[in-house]
């Protein structure tokens, strides 16, 4: 199936789309946002840029530094995020609202 496009006709490709290797690898862009005009773009810090072999893009220029790079982030390296510490509250006490591993007032 296509769209007529004046004398050409556009075919549509079902291929996906995937994700950037960001994304996909959980490393958060820490550069600055990018004026684009009427839409602001990511763009990565001086040290992510020297730690994966990308430019300020993400556009991969050393593909073995970034596949040692993404390695190390993926069995635990700095850039991931940690994720937030979450207290657990018994708001049910008659004393009161209670932490877990704490005792009642």
């Amino acid at each position: 199936s296509g769209v007529a496009v004046g004398r050409t006709t556009a075919r549509w490709s079902k291929a996906m789309v995937v994700p950037p290797w960001w994304i996909l690898n959980g490393v958060k862009p820490m550069g600055p946002e990018k004026d684009m005009g009427s839409w602001k773009a990511i763009s990565f810090s001086e040290e992510q840029q020297n730690e994966f072999g990308i430019n300020d893009d993400g556009e991969i220029k050393d593909k073995a530094k970034w596949e040692a790079a993404i390695a190390a982030h993926k069995a635990g390296g700095k850039e991931k995020e940690k994720q937030p510490e979450i207290a657990v509250c018994d708001f049910g006490s008659a004393e009161g609202p209670v932490l877990e591993g704490e005792e009642p007032l």
